[in-house]
């Protein structure tokens, strides 16, 4: 048979014409980049080059779409020139892809919770708003690199989380990402490689198939190189005192084998000296020193701070309300949740009371006259007899006066007289240094001069060294490198026996030391949850795919959620136990006074007994008061049983 014949060719487009297929619905739409002309018919040569006035009135005449009709909503039919140009400029969008760049903005927007930020000036933002808008700013731009300078600073949990999810997806996959963090979770997440900074020379780290993670195999490489040096280290100390003892004899500087042998133990200094001051802080070797027997005295004290009904709001605004809480001596808390939920607000009333008691340890008296100004007023926070360190969200201030030796010796000199008498206090200051990691040749020099982590070091450094019952740490993580969280992470998991209150978006510090969370979603409340932040997740994470989900497809599923909402109504009895008390005793006043009111209105319809009108007014008010009355009484009683629940479990 004879072959069949070739599929007919569409003639070639006509001059100034494109053809753009159109994702959404899977047709091809046409563009004359000459007249701005668009069309879902293939045009001919015909009418190749119409009039962008002609072909828009034909389109008007031919179909009337969702945008024509918006036009003529707000236009009218009068101002045609208004229509070309909407015409053209949503032409033009289309062609660009812009409606997916304008949800693009708008997804990052949101995510990133600057979408209320739009309006303001930058130069008036704070640092942590400046910090989301540049980050959104790099994420939407174009190019081939992302380049990131820790990117998760002053994110919260779910902007993190969407971060992880963005620079992992496909959509990002042909640029190439390269970004400094110390967020191990998120590199853990992120990167394909990692690439290690130290004493000016860059090591290169992977993760081995079956073996160690990335971050892990960062940390056991490195930990292996310093153990490596520091015996290069000891070996060269050892041939160092041969060479000193030898100068001390009186070298001859004029010989050649002399001169070698004194430029050589230049030498060997340099690799003696070279691992100080690199990995981790000392903060095992005593930041936690025993004093006066006040240690032993607060660990019999079961609980050390006491939340009664604590509400914060900003104008009309409120941030929370009703929370209640005790923490115990030897409760790990973490406090987390959406970015200006009020973590830090919560954690600082602790702060602020403690400064208010004299209570407040490793801060300045300029910083507790400060602190001691925000303090709430109504009881709403109490503290057993403990001490409270407060490491702050804020960095030491560029103005900060002094030098990191005077910043030391001033902690030093605030430790109780014993240990004060018992070493010189210069030599204790510059011992602190050295375990922070202080650079020596920067003891002197303004504290302007120190780098972000330094200073941070410094701060970490007075809380510390104060031994304080409670430690309150607000974003701990921020401008601390890998080898400082993991000094951190150990002292609190070993060698820190008080309470700690916790606020980060760092999972893996988080998942270490805390094994209850305070969770603030921004709707106003302070929930709690018994768990890692790990666990808290993954419990997210079945919620969504449950909510995803058909609710009855499965009896498991139904049973697993009824055991949710269960978990949920325990806790919010729970807390309603906890304010009863104080609700029952404003009641109280309540039902007397509307008791009062009812007796008035008794005696006003005994005086009225002859106006039938009156009393049938004073009547129903009297209903209305009695109705009231009976409804505080059930309330009363409500809350008197939830109190005797309470009780008994």
């Amino acid at each position: 048979p004879p072959p069949p014949p070739p599929p007919p060719t569409e003639p070639a487009l006509p001059a100034g014409w494109t053809a753009h297929p159109d994702e959404a619905s899977g047709a091809t739409y046409y563009w004359n980049a000459g007249t701005g002309a668009t069309s879902w018919e293939r045009p001919t040569e015909a009418a190749a080059n119409p009039s962008h006035e002609e072909y828009l009135a034909k389109k008007r005449k031919t179909e009337a779409t969702p945008r024509s009709a918006y036009l003529a909503a707000i236009l009218g039919d009068g101002d045609a020139a208004a229509a070309s140009a909407f015409e053209r400029a949503a032409d033009a969008m289309t062609l660009q892809e812009g409606w997916a760049v304008e949800a693009s903005v708008a997804t990052a927007a949101a995510k990133l919770n600057v979408a209320h930020l739009f309006e303001r000036r930058v130069a008036d933002l704070s640092g942590g708003e400046r910090k989301r808008v540049s980050l959104a700013g790099a994420l939407l731009s174009g190019g081939d690199v992302l380049v990131l300078d820790e990117p998760t600073n002053h994110l919260d949990l779910w902007a993190v989380r969407w971060l992880e999810e963005l620079l992992a997806s496909e959509k990002l996959s042909a640029k190439t990402l390269l970004f400094v963090s110390h967020d191990r979770t998120f590199a853990e997440n992120v990167a394909t490689s990692l690439v290690e900074l130290d004493a000016g020379k860059l090591y290169e780290h992977a993760a081995q198939r079956g073996g160690a993670s990335l971050v892990d195999a960062y940390l056991n490489g490195k930990a292996k190189r310093l153990a490596d040096e520091r015996s290069a280290a000891s070996s060269a100390r050892s041939q160092l005192e041969v060479e000193l003892a030898w100068l001390a004899r009186g070298a001859k500087a004029r010989q050649t084998k002399s001169t070698e042998r004194i430029a050589r133990v230049e030498v060997l200094k340099g690799r003696a000296e070279a691992v100080e001051g690199r990995g981790e802080l000392g903060l095992e070797k005593g930041a936690a020193r025993e004093t006066d027997g006040r240690r032993g005295e607060t660990r019999r004290k079961r609980v050390v701070v006491t939340f009664d009904d604590l509400g914060v709001d900003a104008g009309d605004d409120v941030i929370f309300e009703d929370f209640s809480y005790e923490l115990a001596h030897d409760d790990r808390v973490a406090v987390v949740g959406a970015n200006g939920a009020g973590k830090s607000t919560l954690v600082r009333a602790v702060v602020a009371a403690a400064a208010r008691d004299g209570k407040l340890a490793g801060a300045t008296n300029a910083e507790s006259s400060v602190l001691r100004t925000l303090a709430p007023d109504d009881g709403a926070v109490a503290l057993a007899a403990v001490r409270v360190g407060y490491y702050a969200q804020t960095p030491l201030e560029d103005d900060a006066s002094g030098s990191p030796l005077d910043f030391a010796v001033d902690v030093v000199s605030r430790r109780p007289d014993a240990a004060r008498a018992a070493s010189d206090v210069l030599a204790a200051a510059s011992s602190l240094l050295k375990r922070y990691q202080i650079d020596g040749a920067s003891w002197q020099a303004p504290l302007a001069r120190l780098s972000g982590g330094e200073r941070r070091r410094l701060q970490l450094m007075a809380v510390l060294d104060a031994n304080p019952d409670i430690l309150v740490l607000d974003e701990p993580s921020n401008d601390l490198d890998l080898g400082a969280l993991q000094s951190l992470e150990r002292f609190l998991t070993t060698e820190f026996k008080g309470a700690l209150l916790l606020v980060s978006h760092d999972r893996s510090l988080v998942d270490a030391t805390c094994d209850k969370l305070l969770v603030l979603p921004g709707d106003g409340y302070v929930s709690s949850f018994a768990g890692s932040m790990s666990e808290y997740l993954e419990l997210l994470d079945e919620e969504e795919a449950w909510e995803e989900e058909d609710p009855y497809e499965d009896e498991e599923d139904v049973a697993i959620a009824a055991a949710k909402a269960d978990r949920r109504a325990d806790d919010a009895r729970r807390r309603e136990a906890h304010n009863a008390p104080k609700k029952i005793a404003e009641l109280e006043l309540r039902v007397e006074a509307a008791e009062e009111a009812v007796a008035t209105l008794d005696a006003e319809m005994e005086a009225a007994a002859s106006d039938s009108s009156r009393v049938q007014e004073l009547f129903d008010d009297r209903s209305a008061r009695q109705a009231e009355v009976d409804a505080l009484y059930r309330e009363w009683e409500r809350l008197e049983e939830l109190v005797a629940e309470a009780a008994g479990t």
